[in-house]
């Protein structure tokens, strides 16, 4: 009796993983754009251009940051 418990526990819990998993992997539709929505008002600018250019602005700032001299001053 117990294996037959075992066994049905053990399938149930397969078939739960499975709906789960078909459930993310069902390629659904992205929301849909709500009419009259745009970008965030709270003042935050948007990054352009391509991700390759971020990346180099980026690079470029932080290494002018890198050579910087450090301040001597001791607290």
């Amino acid at each position: 009796m117990r294996f037959v418990f075992s066994l049905g526990g053990l399938l149930m819990a397969v078939a739960l993983i499975g709906w789960l998993a078909k459930g993310q992997l069902s390629g659904r539709a992205a929301p849909a754009q709500v009419p009259g929505l745009s970008a965030p008002s709270d003042g935050a600018a948007l990054p352009s251009g391509s991700p390759a250019a971020i990346q180099q602005q980026y690079r470029k700032a932080l290494e002018d940051a890198l050579q910087q001299p450090r301040s001597t001053q001791d607290p």
